[in-house]
């Protein structure tokens, strides 16, 4: 049975996080919303416009309270959606589908009560509904919705393949081989959405290969190129080539004249060329808007590089961009690279005059006994109910009054928010004299060079944690007369987040906050401080603090304790 505040609650997460139009659908799958008198109305309202949240709110605690959650698809929400097909346990859909899938290939995924799959990925500009664009896999886009987890039928449950779910891939363009099937579907039956609900449509799952004959008047020398590139992008030498496309050549009605296969191939070389002399500039061009490290998976992915003959050229252009100095290998970890930095027009400048540290208020008069200056990273590693966001909301209200201060929130929604300035005194808006935003990746791109404190809360990471390196460099390379105070999970027990040494990229201050289960408290743990204001390190220092509503925080030490 469906949840109703579960699935509210999803609703909108889907729409205040996503930015996704969503609409009440029935467990017939057909959109809830009932037609109003005019011809604006319906759910083709919602392909135009994102409902607000109050209107989601009203939706499903009212007369749509026991309804599943739809995800319009299309340009109003940035989506595609590839439903593949499993009726009666079926596989025919997962067996087409995987003939065109690239290895590298993550994006979010879905699965359905019926144990078909609906695969997400960013909107492909022109596509509409499709029907059994290849066998038992239809694609949902203009015109059309998708039914979105947590939602429910009698038959179970909408959930995310685990490790694939939208809080932890993010969506991806749709693969070309997804769109050279989408566009040959068109071309055999003539194009167009043949109509229907997009939830339940049938089709003939052969009518889209056995119109088609191959190698035919008219289409043979179009068929001799694209399976003549087929195999030079499987790896196949020359001379099978030629043999190959030679007894094609034969085959076709009226036969291809042999002389004109030599052309054939010549052109198929010529095309080949470009593509590597293409591909050469894209991942030069890609590795050097890199900022951190990167593996060579990540190039595959983002370069749709799906091909063996792809990879293994991708393995050259490697090979060549480190004789260049472009980048290099680093750690141990195989396919692991960086780009090599150039040196810049920012020369270190000695300053003769007073030095001013960033006159920022710290809790438990951190700032009395460690120096921050502009351009400074705080990291703060915790571990989970320790008091994270706590300490971070009392140092942009110990600081609103004297520092323009920027929070970005990734976790609460606008009533929790409310409820914690409440717990912290603030019980007017125009209390608030730092802005806060709702965001949970790229927050490098929200920041910028003046001084401000800007605090990110918190930075989450998945997979393949020493990546969190390379958003802390880019946050890094961002600021430069203020400071950056960031927040990272951490496990119970372990004194650093995740991502272990590469979670220290670049940071002046590391702090860690442990939840302690026997004293319910947590304990205050400075790790390093790169700048102490007194003779002594400060590593391993710590003082045991409560938090009190999730809000006001009160030391249980009178100082700062050695470990």
């Amino acid at each position: 049975m469906t949840d109703p505040s579960r699935i509210l609650k999803a609703a909108l997460w889907y729409r205040e996080k996503m930015a996704f139009s969503v609409i009440p659908v029935g467990h017939n799958k057909k959109c809830a919303i009932k037609k109003e008198k005019d011809e604006s109305g319906g759910w083709e309202l919602y392909q135009k416009e994102r409902p607000n949240l109050e209107q989601i709110k009203e939706w499903w605690n009212g007369e749509y309270a026991n309804c599943n959650v739809g995800i319009v698809t299309g340009e109003i929400s940035n989506l595609t959606v590839v439903d593949v097909d499993s009726k009666n346990g079926s596989r025919v859909g997962f067996d087409a589908i995987r003939g065109i899938t690239p290895d590298s290939m993550i994006t979010p995924i879905a699965q359905s009560p019926s144990g078909g799959e609906h695969r997400y990925f960013l909107y492909e500009n022109g596509t509409r509904n499709k029907v059994r664009f290849i066998p038992d896999c239809d694609i949902r886009s203009e015109g059309g919705y998708i039914i979105a987890p947590p939602s429910s039928n009698g038959r179970g449950s909408y959930t995310w393949k685990p490790g694939l779910s939208i809080t932890e891939v993010p969506l991806i363009s749709l693969p070309t081989q997804y769109i050279d099937a989408l566009n040959y579907s068109n071309y055999i039956i003539g194009g167009g959405y043949r109509g229907g609900n997009p939830e339940t449509d049938g089709g003939n799952t052969t009518e889209y290969y056995s119109d088609y004959k191959i190698l035919q008047s008219g289409t043979r020398d179009n068929d001799l190129f694209k399976a003549g590139m087929a195999l030079i992008d499987g790896g196949c030498p020359r001379w099978m080539i030629y043999q190959i496309l030679e007894k094609l050549a034969l085959s076709a009605n009226p036969p291809f004249p042999l002389s004109g296969v030599d052309e054939k191939i010549k052109s198929i070389l010529q095309r080949d060329n470009r593509k590597k002399r293409n591909l050469v500039e894209e991942v030069r061009e890609w590795c050097l808007l890199q900022k951190g490290y990167f593996l060579t998976t990540e190039i595959l992915q983002t370069l749709q590089l799906t091909t063996k003959a792809e990879k293994k050229y991708l393995t050259v252009i490697i090979n060549r961009l480190q004789d260049d100095r472009i980048i290099e290998k680093y750690g141990e970890k195989r396919g692991c690279y960086r780009t090599i930095e150039k040196v810049s027009n920012s020369e270190m400048q000695f300053i003769e005059g007073d030095i001013n540290e960033f006159n920022i208020k710290l809790p438990f008069g951190l700032n009395k006994i460690c120096s921050i200056f502009p351009k400074n990273i705080i990291i703060l590693a915790g571990s989970k109910s320790s008091g994270k966001t706590a300490m971070l909301m009392n140092i942009a209200k110990m600081n609103q009054d004297k520092h323009r201060v920027i929070y970005f929130n990734s976790e609460m929604g606008n009533e929790e928010w409310s409820r914690r300035l409440r717990n912290m005194g603030i019980e007017k808006k125009e209390d608030v004299k730092f802005k806060a935003y709702s965001l949970h990746k790229n927050f490098h791109d929200m920041m910028d060079n003046e001084k401000k404190i800007f605090i990110v809360d918190f930075l989450e990471i998945h997979d393949n944690f020493y990546e969190i390196a390379k958003w802390i460099r880019m946050i890094h390379e961002v600021i430069r007369d203020g400071i950056c105070i960031i927040a990272i999970q951490k496990k119970q027990g372990q004194i650093l987040a995740r991502g272990a040494d590469f979670s220290m990229e670049k940071s002046r201050l590391y702090l860690s906050l442990e939840f302690l289960d026997d004293q319910r408290c947590s304990r205050l743990t400075i790790v390093d401080a790169k700048s102490p204001k007194i003779p002594n390190s400060l590593r391993g220092w710590n003082r045991r603090i409560k938090i009190i509503n999730g809000a006001e925080m009160e030391s249980l030490d009178a100082n700062w304790k050695p470990m």
